[in-house]
């Protein structure tokens, strides 16, 4: 959720790889974080393998057949094993708004910890 504060999209398109109860949870998640959802959709795969499996090329065109002109601010794509992180580029060119997937936001958050961590950590060695 920070990725999305971080570019304050109003409303939002949830796809996952997964199922639909587990789609409908993500989606959740972000409405009850104060987003509009406008799409959400998933691929239905019930294996954590076959998730692996799935082409950046081929959630480029799951994407591109499931939001349906949907007017959006950005497109959130949930899954840490899916291969979400590589179609981020071309999402981003065709749609025209900012893509986060699950990675992204993960190494975001890390690289945002790591920068305050190192910036208390000079502050502390000065003072000593």
């Amino acid at each position: 959720m920070q990725q999305l504060k971080a570019i304050r999209p109003r409303r939002v398109s949830v796809f996952t790889p997964y199922r639909e109860d587990l789609t409908l949870s993500v989606a959740q998640c972000v409405v009850e974080a104060g987003y509009e959802l406008r799409t959400t959709a998933g691929m239905g795969i019930l294996s954590n393998r076959d998730i692996g499996r799935v082409s950046p090329e081929e959630i480029v065109a799951f994407v591109e057949t499931q939001i349906d002109n949907a007017d959006v601010d950005c497109v959130f794509l949930s899954c840490t094993n899916w291969q979400a992180i590589e179609a981020i580029a071309r999402l981003e060119d065709r749609l025209g708004v900012p893509v986060i997937s699950s990675n992204h936001a993960t190494i975001e958050a890390v690289r945002t910890q790591l920068a305050r961590y190192e910036g208390a950590h000079s502050i502390s060695s000065r003072a000593s």
